[in-house]
């Protein structure tokens, strides 16, 4: 069996979604501890960086956006939606921080779609699934093929 990287679509076809316990050990050193790590600097003020403001951050507004916006508020809560949004600017700022280049379109829309699969409508929507990530991540791509 081909080892497909935890998240990819190769790896929720293979999976559906289930974690396996090496895919755990997997995330807990490739994105908890460093996370950790950078909180702790944070929280221990070691890290000097220059403060984001919101207005650093950029607001886009195309018809992408505004079509995963519409998608999103068809049939989620607006926890969710708060979610979602305040998911775009930390991965904005953060982006920001770190000296990251991203493209805030793509950036918005993803952060927009990525929880589709916790809503009523796309959650177990998809047979063989077993994560609601998964779920989302297929509504996302069904959102794109409608969209164009």
């Amino acid at each position: 069996m081909a080892y497909h990287y935890i998240g990819s679509m190769a790896w929720s076809r293979e999976t559906g979604g289930r974690l396996s316990f090496r895919d755990r050990l997997t995330l807990v050193r490739h994105v908890l501890a460093p996370s950790m790590t950078g909180m702790m600097r944070t929280w221990l003020r070691l890290d000097h960086s220059a403060p984001v403001t919101l207005a650093m951050i950029p607001q886009p507004d195309t018809a992408a956006v505004r079509s995963a916006y519409a998608e999103l508020q068809g049939c989620a809560s607006e926890t969710i939606i708060n979610h979602s949004l305040r998911t775009y600017y930390w991965g904005a700022a953060l982006g920001r921080l770190s000296g990251v280049d991203f493209d805030p379109e793509f950036l918005m829309t993803g952060c927009l779609l990525h929880d589709l699969g916790m809503t009523e409508v796309h959650h177990g929507k998809h047979a063989g699934c077993h994560c609601f990530a998964v779920d989302g991540a297929l509504a996302a791509q069904d959102w794109a093929a409608r969209f164009g």
